[in-house]
């Protein structure tokens, strides 16, 4: 597996190095700087198949850097894990929102690092693996649209859209946060109410366009407060906040509703798409709580399926209350 490391500390690029090499990977790239990575990635012959970035380093740092490394098209899916000092929650929350899988804190457990990094090689070869299907499928797309149709319980990464991850990334990041971070958050849901009827009706590109439009409707909603979203299935997307977000409003999902209501969302062949979206009660922790610290998501989703749907708005009354959401906010 081709591994860049990037940190500012030349130290600890070399003990990550033999540490790298101590556990079989010998084909590892080092940085000392942003653009130094990204020289390395343009003059790279084949991609890096993993990538570990330090967080704090002076001029750009490490999350602008995974944004900008996100942002090229060979690179949407490489693995990106932080190695990082910086465990305040709000650093940790952008990093993930930038694109990373996975962090590791400083100084960091050489077995934890090499654990983790298998984990990252298993997601390469997945990715192979589908790449591999993609491009044996390229010239047929009637065969591609069948082969890529994915099953309706599945989780899909939508792509492009602020706070949006995958799913193993968001409980990553569930199960990294301390007990105290844990009470502090909140987990809620919103679901598609017709997602069997829409998934039966539609091409595979047809749903993930239409599930890409309701994750924008519902990001545009908690722009203004700091949250990290994943599709996990059955027309559900699970959300991640603080417990005292100021956006977790009776309204919220109303105003989610009328943000899909302006899309006027259709099929490929010009019907008209109904998208009714429904709101579970956000889920949390108490200080005692036991189990597992995904609970909170496995909870926000069984919440949000016995739902009610949200009251539409319409006209003047939908517009006051938007900006009424967006003040708020």
């Amino acid at each position: 597996m081709r591994i860049l490391a990037v940190d500012d500390d030349s130290l600890l690029l070399e003990l990550m190095e033999i540490t790298l090499q101590g556990a079989g990977y010998v084909d590892v790239d080092l940085a000392s700087s942003a653009d130094e990575a990204l020289a390395q990635i343009a003059n790279s012959v084949t991609p890096y198949e993993c990538i570990l970035l330090d967080i704090q380093m002076p001029g750009t740092d490490g999350i602008e850097l995974c944004a900008h490394i996100r942002s090229l098209h060979q690179y949407k899916t490489t693995p990106i894990l932080m190695i990082t000092a910086m465990t305040e929650r709000s650093f940790v929350e952008r990093a993930f929102a930038a694109g990373a899988n996975d962090y590791v804190s400083k100084p960091f457990d050489p077995f934890e690092l090499v654990t983790r990094l298998r984990l990252a090689g298993e997601t390469v070869r997945q990715n192979r693996v589908v790449a591999e299907k993609v491009f044996a499928l390229k010239n047929l797309r009637n065969a591609v649209e069948e082969k890529s149709r994915f099953l309706p319980t599945s989780p899909v990464l939508i792509e492009d859209v602020t706070g949006v991850v995958d799913q193993v990334v968001l409980e990553n990041y569930v199960l990294q946060l301390s007990r105290g971070e844990a009470f502090q958050t909140a987990a809620f849901a919103f679901k598609i109410r017709e997602f069997d009827t829409i998934y039966a009706q539609s091409s595979p590109s047809e749903i993930y366009l239409t599930l890409t439009d309701v994750a924008e409707a519902i990001a545009n909603q908690l722009k203004q407060t700091s949250f990290l979203m994943a599709y996990t299935g059955s027309g559900v997307f699970t959300c991640i906040t603080r417990r005292n977000a100021a956006c977790l409003t009776d309204e919220l999902c109303q105003f989610i509703q009328y943000d899909i209501d302006e899309m006027a969302l259709c099929y490929d062949d010009g019907r008209p798409c109904t998208v009714t979206l429904a709101m579970g009660e956000p889920q949390t922790k108490s200080r005692l709580f036991g189990g597992s610290p995904t609970d909170i998501i496995t909870n926000a989703i069984a919440a949000v399926n016995t739902a009610p749907g949200p009251r539409r708005m319409g006209g003047l009354a939908a517009v006051v209350a938007g900006g009424v959401q967006a003040g708020a906010s």
